[in-house]
């Protein structure tokens, strides 16, 4: 691995989450291409992180930030920290597969680094009742209709094994801190509005976690919050998602099972 300029940057948001993290540290580390670094946001913790226990061997730089600045700020600090010419986004619970940089590095020097934006295949792993299940996410057949690729970016998160650029994140002046739910959406929407495209990158894989049993209950004010930056988004994009339709038609789905959470809060 180079030390001065790796090719990827792993940027790890974490918040209260040691035991979790370890575990997303771990599949870092079992990756077969080995030029990144891993760039740990401590979004202000309570809880004790001791970076130091993993022996995995690879090379992980801390940052603490001084308040809590949410997922957005916290991104944005990871990739102001950042070395490499590529970000991958990595949630603190999740994990990457094995070849997942590998994967990404083969596509990309394939189409000649001519790539900006990227998100992988994910499987999730779901909890319950001690027993643990895999879902494959099934996005149909490769399409070559920009259209279908839109539409797909409007339904992922930065969860969703996203690699992208250093130099182009920073030309879209980051992750907006105003969202404190729906940044990656709001980020994805300004993205494609301005008539950037991204790839997918099938033979890439990220596991998604689904804790069940260590979700808390939203109150009305987050889902409330919820509401107002979905309509936020759809209000500032409105000539894009007048375009492309069934982008705005999944976000008015989101919104309409956001008002039936807050109902059952209400209730």
């Amino acid at each position: 691995m180079s030390i001065n300029k790796p090719l990827f940057s792993i940027v790890v948001p974490t918040y209260n989450r040691p035991d979790m993290l370890k575990s997303a540290l771990t599949s870092v580390g079992r990756q077969t291409f080995n030029d990144y670094e891993v760039i740990v946001v401590d979004d202000c913790s309570s809880l004790k992180y001791d970076i130091f226990s993993f022996d995995d061997g690879i090379n992980v730089l801390y940052h603490r930030n001084k308040r809590n600045l949410g997922q957005a700020g916290s991104r944005n600090v990871g990739v102001s920290l950042a070395k490499g010419e590529y970000i991958v986004f990595l949630d603190d619970d999740d994990e990457l597969d094995g070849c997942f940089l590998e994967a990404n590095y083969n596509y990309y020097n394939d189409k000649k680094w001519q790539v900006d934006f990227s998100w992988s295949s994910v499987e999730f792993v779901k909890y319950e009742d001690g027993l643990r299940s895999h879902r494959l996410l099934d996005w149909g057949p490769i399409l070559g209709s920009e259209k279908f690729l839109v539409e797909r970016c409007m339904r992922i998160g930065l969860g969703y094994g996203v690699v992208i650029k250093k130099a182009f994140f920073e030309k879209m002046n980051g992750l907006n801190t105003d969202y404190r739910v729906f940044e990656d959406t709001e980020f994805f929407a300004r993205m494609l509005s301005l008539g950037y495209r991204p790839h997918e990158v099938r033979d890439a894989k990220i596991y998604v976690h689904d804790h069940n049993d260590q979700r808390l209950t939203q109150d009305a004010s987050l889902l409330n919050l919820k509401m107002e930056e979905c309509k936020k988004i759809l209000d500032l994009y409105s000539d894009f998602f007048n375009e492309y339709f069934h982008c705005k038609s999944s976000l008015h789905w989101t919104m309409e099972k956001i008002y039936l959470s807050i109902d059952t809060v209400d209730a």
